[in-house]
């Protein structure tokens, strides 16, 4: 049997076991083993962005991450041939019994968001992984109890989680559009004239790479630096 490589080389399978996974197997692997994608990151060890994305049609990460991701399902008794079958038939794996009200468990598939093709692979990664972490964090400080001073009011801790998360929320908004090919973040250098000044010596001040660039520098050479400092 030929098939072809990621390059479009032709390459032969004759007796070798399949290794790629495409997106439409991976979600109806899960389903079929009632795993929701944080528990399947948990058992797998891969980067929950690239999972995240990969599902979403956005993103195809490295070969053995593919392989790591086939071999863990079929490990668990997952039968390619047969999702194969169903996805070629239109027909989706269902769970059974009470499995359908399973945390993080869906039946369709839920569309990403399109990134922009100008963006360097190693930068589409670092912004999706920071999306991820700041996502984690939301998730901790969402659930963090408000506690009142003695004079009454919100304690001082109180506040200092209240504006962390409002920064998460605002960094991730500024990864997004700049993922997106749509950054709002103008280059300055000297002292804020506008909203939009603060806002750039914010990102700055918070190691946002690529997302704010420097003043002077070329638009792509000046971002593919910050991101190489952060790494």
């Amino acid at each position: 049997m030929i098939s072809t490589d990621f390059e479009g080389k032709a390459v032969s399978t004759l007796g070798q076991k399949p290794s790629t996974l495409t997106p439409d197997q991976s979600r109806a692997a899960r389903r079929e083993l009632a795993m929701s994608q944080k528990e399947l990151i948990a058992e797998t060890g891969v980067q929950a962005y690239k999972l995240k994305q990969f599902e979403a049609g956005n993103f195809r990460p490295d070969g053995a991450t593919l392989k790591k991701l086939r071999d863990y399902f079929e490990s668990k008794g997952v039968n390619f041939d047969e999702i194969d079958a169903h996805l070629t038939s239109g027909a989706v794996a269902t769970p059974t019994g009470d499995q359908t009200g399973k945390t993080g468990y869906t039946n369709a598939p839920r569309p990403g968001f399109f990134i922009s093709s100008d963006l360097p692979e190693a930068v589409i990664e670092q912004l999706l992984a920071e999306m991820e972490a700041s996502d984690d964090r939301i998730a901790e400080l969402v659930k963090t109890s408000v506690k009142s001073g003695l004079m009454g009011g919100m304690t001082d801790e109180t506040e200092r989680d209240i504006r962390e998360l409002f920064g998460h929320l605002a960094a991730n908004h500024l990864r997004f559009r700049c993922l997106q090919g749509r950054n709002i973040i103008a280059p300055t250098r000297d002292e804020a004239k506008t909203v939009g000044d603060h806002l750039s010596k914010w990102a700055k001040e918070k190691s946002l790479a690529y997302v704010a660039p420097s003043a002077g520098d070329s638009e792509l050479g000046a971002r593919d630096e910050l991101v190489t400092e952060e790494e």
